[in-house]
C-alpha cells in the first residue's frame, strides 16, 4: 500500500507522514530527504546548480541511499550518514532550485520506486500522488496559509539552534512555493484524485487522526 502525502514547504508533511505511518504500522519514506542529499552533494563539491552538465555528472558520482531498517529511516551520501546536516536552513533554501534538474529527479523517482516494492509506505513530497505514484491507494495534498507554515518552520529552526529572521523565513518560503509551482518538470500540484486538507487550524495530531479515518474508515 501506498499513501501519498503531498504540498507546499512547511505544511507539515514529514511530522503528519511520520506520525500516520507508526499509526499504521508501516514506513515512512520522505522523498524530500533524497533531493536535500542532493543538495548536499551539491554544496560539498561546489557544483553549480544552473549547470545541467555539472548536475548530471554530480548524480553519476553521487550514491545516495536509504536505510529503513531503523526508524527513524537513515539517509546516507557517499556512504557517509548525513544525519541532521540535510535539515539545515542552507539546504532547505536551496533545494528547490537543484530538483529543477531533471537527472535529480529521475534519479529520486527511480530510487522510490524501488524501495517501494518491498514494503508499504506512508511516502511524503511534492509530486508523490501526480508523479511518482500515481496509482496510490490514498493520495492526500496538504497544505497551510504562508504565516502558519513559516511559523511551524521557525520553531523548527529555533528548537535546532538556527537563527533566522520569521520575515525572511516567510520570504524563503513564499519563494520555495513559486519554484515548486512553476517549475517545468514535475511540478507541485494536486492530483486530480486527491483529498486536500488545509491544516491552517488544525494541529498535527488532528491531521494524523483525520487521515487515518480516511484510509481506516469504521
Amino acid at each position: 500500500m501506498i499513501v501519498a502525502i503531498d504540498g507546499p514547504a512547511g505544511a507539515g508533511k514529514s511530522t503528519i507522514a511520520n506520525k500516520l505511518s507508526k499509526m499504521l504500522n508501516i514506513h515512512h519514506m520522505d522523498s524530500g530527504a533524497i533531493y536535500r542529499c542532493y543538495t548536499l552533494a551539491a554544496m560539498q563539491s561546489n557544483t553549480n546548480t544552473k549547470s545541467q552538465t555539472e548536475m548530471l555528472k554530480l548524480v553519476k558520482e553521487s550514491n545516495v541511499r536509504a536505510d529503513y531498517s531503523t526508524i527513524p529511516a537513515k539517509f546516507y551520501l557517499n556512504n557517509v550518514e548525513v544525519g541532521e546536516s540535510i535539515r539545515e536552513n542552507k539546504i532547505s533554501s536551496q533545494v528547490s532550485f537543484v530538483a529543477t534538474h531533471k537527472c535529480v529527479r529521475d534519479a529520486v523517482v527511480n530510487n522510490l520506486r524501488e524501495t517501494s516494492k518491498s514494503h508499504s509506505f506512508v511516502v511524503e513530497g511534492r509530486d508523490i500522488g501526480s508523479v511518482v505514484f500515481p496509482n496510490a491507494e490514498h493520495k492526500f495534498f496538504l497544505t497551510a496559509s504562508i504565516e502558519v507554515r513559516a511559523k511551524r518552520r521557525f520553531s523548527d529552526l529555533k528548537s535546532a539552534g538556527e537563527e533566522i529572521s520569521f520575515e525572511q523565513l516567510c520570504q524563503d518560503i513564499e519563494k520555495r512555493d513559486h519554484i515548486d509551482s512553476s517549475r517545468d518538470i514535475a511540478p507541485l500540484i494536486q492530483a486530480t484524485n486527491a483529498q486536500l486538507i488545509d491544516s491552517s487550524n488544525m494541529n498535527i495530531d488532528e491531521v494524523v487522526e483525520h487521515l487515518n479515518k480516511v484510509i481506516n474508515p469504521l
